[in-house]
């Protein structure tokens, strides 16, 4: 079970029990590594929210990141993993749309390449 931390100003740690940044990173990184079993970023502050995002894996299943993750960093990074040159200004600006709009692109020519017998 992962445990979030939520801190509002009356609910502040006593300075002896805060925990320390290498606490707080492996909580980022624990949810990153189990995201694909455990989905979720509900209940995350954003701030967290993002370090996560930043954390997770770029070989995860599209069907789930694809409805989930809207974070532009993540599909930058996914999209530049996979294409030397990325024109986001060609796809709304946007690169979760550059990323998909080449990726059924590049899909779309494979299956057709496989329909006249040319691969």
């Amino acid at each position: 079970m992962v445990v979030f931390l939520s801190l509002t100003k009356r609910d502040r740690y006593p300075q002896s029990r805060v925990p320390d940044a290498t606490c707080i990173g492996c909580l980022f990184r624990a949810v990153a590594a189990g995201f694909e079993e455990r989905p979720t970023l509900e209940g995350l502050p954003e701030s967290y929210r993002r370090k996560v995002i930043a954390k997770l894996p770029i070989d995860l299943p599209l069907e789930l990141v694809g409805r989930l993750i809207n974070d532009e960093n993540y599909w930058q990074r996914r999209a530049r993993a996979l294409w030397r040159t990325c024109d986001v200004s060609a796809h709304g600006m946007s690169w979760k749309q550059l990323f998909f709009e080449r990726y059924v692109s590049a899909v779309l020519e494979v299956f057709e390449d496989k329909g006249n017998g040319t691969s």
